[in-house]
């Protein structure tokens, strides 16, 4: 970039310019980064939580189930069936 100088360069490849040069201003800058640094690592994390709970007790709720809610086989297949029950063979 031939005639630009490098205050503007500077502004292209910069994510957030700073309209002053008041050392308050960069420091409250820097805490405003790492308090969105922090926000999104506790959003992770609460949603990586529920979703392995939810995971597991879905998991462990079709193991303990005895009676299957929806059977793989039906009555009217060319399966044996066994007397007085829904079960295949």
């Amino acid at each position: 970039m031939q005639g630009v100088c490098g205050t503007d360069v500077a502004k292209e490849a910069s994510d957030i310019i700073l309209l002053d040069d008041n050392f308050a201003s960069i420091v409250k800058a820097v805490v405003w980064g790492r308090h969105v640094y922090d926000s999104i690592a506790k959003f992770l994390q609460f949603q990586l939580t529920v979703n392995v709970v939810a995971v597991t007790l879905a998991f462990v709720g079709s193991c303990a189930e005895r009676v299957r809610p929806f059977p793989l086989c039906k009555n009217n297949d060319n399966r044996k069936i066994q007397k007085n029950s829904n079960k295949c063979c």
